[in-house]
């Protein structure tokens, strides 16, 4: 497997190879260098490693900077901040979401609790009232015989 480290430079919109290094550590250092000259917009190193026996080649970023870097941190920074007191509101309305829910199933579980007694009182009387009409089918029976 063959490994080898590229400098680029961000210049004119586009990334070009400024130096390979065959040593991640050496072409970190010398980014850093490049960085401290403040010529340059924007670095990075690309690592590319290739492997022969698979044909196949895999490249990540290992070290990147840019000028613009610390006026975003600080936009992340408030962006963050942001987003934490949205989150804050969200919790809020769904805190009040819930207990208005919680109320409504409270509500819910009464009238249920109540329908359930209605329901149980009338079956008792459906049992009474079919109780006493088969008396009195058997009590016709009886005087007819």
């Amino acid at each position: 497997m063959i490994v080898a480290f590229e400098i680029q430079t961000y210049q004119g919109g586009n990334w070009k190879i400024d130096s390979v290094y065959d040593d991640g550590k050496l072409a970190e250092g010398e980014a850093f260098r490049l960085q401290q000259r403040g010529r340059h917009i924007a670095i990075r190193v690309v690592e590319e490693k290739y492997d022969a026996a698979a044909e196949r080649s895999t490249t990540r970023v290992v070290y990147k900077w840019a000028k613009s870097d610390s006026a975003n941190a600080k936009e992340r920074k408030r962006q963050v901040s942001n987003t934490n007191s949205v989150r804050q509101q969200q919790k809020a309305v769904s805190a009040a979401v819930d207990l208005r829910k919680a109320g409504a199933r409270a509500a819910r579980k009464k009238k249920e609790n109540r329908s359930w007694w209605v329901s149980l009182l009338v079956s008792i009387g459906g049992i009474a009232v079919g109780a006493g009409v088969i008396l009195v089918g058997i009590r016709f029976l009886l005087e007819s015989l």
